[in-house]
């Protein structure tokens, strides 16, 4: 009788050990892919920072902050022509601008009437999915610091209506380069 209640006291006490170590292990191997994504992460930030270095870099640079600049314009006459109640489809944006321009003067032989303004909504479409996927990438960065096992759920329902608000917007945003005939 006294082995059956010493194997009961310190059976129990391995048990209780196991489960701890087993919790223990979990939390490792879940810190253990967290440090593997940061890690990831760094490897790509630093790629990135040696291909900026390159030609194909700096052409890409430029590029991405002439993006930037018709990303704000636009972010700003979208403003200013919401508050002041001006603007529509018929408005030529400078992307639609820029392209006129070039088409005209370098002589190239196209219907510029005709493709000018399919061109601009490529390259404003391109910009609004690069700039949606962007948003989602900082969101998830933002979920991952975040979130806990409790709040997870909440914050992804949140994190996915966000993020469909967010699209919804740029695509509306980019159906004004539309004109009113061919939307």
């Amino acid at each position: 009788a006294l082995e059956a209640i010493a194997f009961a006291v310190v059976g129990g006490s391995a048990g209780q050990e196991r489960k701890r170590l087993e919790a223990e292990i979990q939390a490792m191997e879940a810190f253990s892919r967290e440090l593997f994504v940061e890690l990831h992460e760094l490897v790509r930030a630093r790629i990135g920072e040696l291909q900026a270095h390159t030609w194909r870099g700096r052409v890409m640079n430029v590029l991405g902050n002439c993006c930037s600049a018709v990303c704000v314009y636009k972010i700003v006459m979208s403003t200013a022509n919401l508050l002041l109640r001006r603007g529509g489809a018929g408005n030529e944006d400078p992307a639609t601008r820029l392209l006129n321009i070039m088409l005209v003067h370098l002589r190239v032989p196209l219907d510029v009437s005709y493709w000018v303004p399919i061109l601009s909504l490529l390259f404003v479409g391109y910009l609004a999915f690069a700039n949606t996927r962007q948003f989602i990438q900082r969101l998830l960065t933002v979920f991952r610091s975040v979130s806990t096992s409790v709040t997870s759920n909440s914050l992804a329902l949140l994190l996915s209506e966000v993020m469909a608000m967010y699209f919804a917007a740029c695509v509306l945003l980019t159906l004004r380069v539309v004109p009113r005939r061919d939307r």
